[in-house]
């Protein structure tokens, strides 16, 4: 009952890549675990070895006032902070009437609008100077 799909495969060489493949794996898997811990003892020679009195005496922390005691909490507190300034309008000088736009509302003002062509950056050239002062 063997159809013709059957016997283009060859089942013996499927199998033995297989084996192939994972004796493969293993092998690199070995040198890698050899290779890390051979750096890691490396590491532990190379490390600067505490003395007895560092050891007993730990690094106390740095005086008051901390300038910053959560990095985490920080990082989070700027990142909320700009997400509202680029989100929420509010009056930056109400004397001169400058308003901080949401910046979705100030793309969608600007693309309504159309964008000036770009001035050249480069500076101008200068005039060549009157006929009578050569």
């Amino acid at each position: 009952m063997s159809t013709e799909f059957d016997r283009e495969i060859n089942l013996r060489g499927v199998i033995g890549s297989g084996i192939a493949l994972a004796a493969v794996a293993l092998v690199v898997s070995l040198l890698m675990w050899w290779l890390l811990r051979g750096f890691s003892s490396f590491d532990e020679k190379r490390d600067v070895r505490l003395t007895p009195i560092e050891t007993a005496n730990p690094q106390q922390p740095p005086p008051e006032p901390r300038l910053q005691i959560a990095p985490n909490d920080d990082m989070k507190e700027m990142q909320e902070k700009e997400n509202r300034e680029l989100t929420q309008p509010a009056w930056v000088d109400r004397q001169q009437g400058i308003v901080r736009v949401p910046i979705d509302l100030a793309m969608e003002v600007m693309i309504s609008k159309g964008l000036s062509p770009v001035q050249s950056a480069s500076p101008s050239k200068p005039s060549p100077p009157p006929e009578g002062q050569r």
